[in-house]
């Protein structure tokens, strides 16, 4: 250093004085910032992370846990308010888990387990710079997803739903649904009685109800012939009403039929008689009502529960009957008929007559008084 002119000696010790000072300035911020203490192999080390949000899910508090992909890696160390409104959160976070974690992170507080408890949930972004031990950051949470405040929302929803009215409509829709048990219970014990004493095979019974059934083809399409005949009154040769008969009645007016005519069973030709009518009266005596009376016969035991069930349920019937209104019911029915057909005054238009007013027994119930009746 002595060496050369004092220009050369100033030059050197102006080197080693700026070597010294960039070494003790160096190690000042190794010790105070600690850049490499973030990528520790130290499974124990954690880096301090400050959190400020807008609000915080209800829960959150010193302790709760801070997870990552389902995972905890730290917690949370304070909570506190900020000047602005917002909320301050202190967090310790563990360095090998969160290696790579970046500010661009994201967060949302919701349930880290069955129980409900809540969590501070980090979800990785990509960008930004790596996070390090102290450092702040400002973030929006995506969501509240915890269990009080699903809590509180459902409370909300039922708040605004649960109004008198539907409480109204669900319970007379459950006390008419209650007007059916009896005839519930009644079906379940009828099909209990018939499954303990049916003895005879389930084949064997559709067996003999095939049998039974077999004639019911040709009765019904009988049944609709005679029926469309009977509708249709000129397809018989029919005979006019004897006057001496509908001279001892009253003269109809019009639009009432007059000389209208009326199928005559007796104009039936001896054919279709022998080929058509006494085959359907032998199919449904012999093939329906026969096999009938074969399978009942042949388990009188087993009908006594099926009759006792049917009991069981036509005797609710009476109940809902109310007999102290069933006068008042049939008397106000018969004065709305006789208002229907009442007509104008100077034409009905439907000759009505009840027959039974005659009977005291009757009229009395129906608010009538006729010449019968003092």
């Amino acid at each position: 250093m002595l060496r050369g002119s004092e220009q050369h000696q100033e030059r050197v010790l102006l080197t080693i004085s700026g070597c010294v000072l960039l070494c003790i300035a160096l190690v000042v911020y190794l010790g105070v910032a600690r850049p490499f203490s973030r990528w520790t192999d130290d499974p124990d080390a954690f880096v301090s992370v400050v959190i400020n949000t807008p609000y915080v899910g209800q829960g959150v508090e010193k302790g709760t846990p801070v997870v990552l992909h389902g995972v905890s890696v730290g917690q949370v160390t304070a909570v506190s308010s900020t000047a602005s409104g917002g909320v301050r959160l202190d967090t310790e976070l563990q360095v090998q888990p969160t290696r790579g974690l970046t500010d661009a992170m994201s967060i949302d507080f919701r349930p880290i387990n069955y129980f409900g408890v809540p969590g501070v949930n980090v979800t990785p972004n990509s960008g930004g710079r790596v996070l390090h031990d102290g450092a702040d950051l400002s973030l929006t949470p995506t969501g509240n997803f915890t269990l009080s405040e699903l809590l509180n929302q459902m409370g909300s929803v039922s708040a605004s739903s649960l109004t008198p009215q539907l409480i109204s409509v669900i319970d007379r829709a459950t006390r008419y649904a209650d007007g059916l048990n009896p005839a519930v219970e009644s079906a379940v014990t009828m099909a209990r009685a018939v499954d303990a004493v049916q003895t005879v095979p389930t084949d064997v019974l559709l067996t003999n109800l095939a049998a039974a059934v077999a004639a019911f083809p040709p009765f019904a399409d009988s049944v609709l012939t005679v029926g469309t005949r009977l509708i249709k009154f000129d397809y018989y040769p029919g005979r006019v009403i004897d006057e001496s008969a509908a001279a001892s009645v009253p003269k109809l007016q019009s639009p009432y039929l007059e000389a209208a005519r009326v199928p005559d069973l007796g104009d039936f030709s001896e054919d279709y008689y022998q080929k058509q009518f006494l085959v359907t009266l032998d199919v449904v005596q012999n093939g329906l009502f026969g096999a009938v009376g074969k399978l009942l016969s042949s388990h009188v035991d087993d009908l006594t529960p099926l009759i006792l069930g049917i009991t069981a349920i036509t005797d609710t019937g009476p109940v809902l009957l109310r007999p102290q209104d069933v006068a008042q019911k049939l008397a106000e029915l018969r004065s709305r008929f006789e208002r229907l057909y009442a007509g104008n005054g100077q034409q009905r238009a439907v000759s009505v007559r009840i027959l039974l007013d005659s009977l005291p027994g009757v009229a009395a119930p129906l608010g009538v008084t006729t010449e019968a009746t003092p």
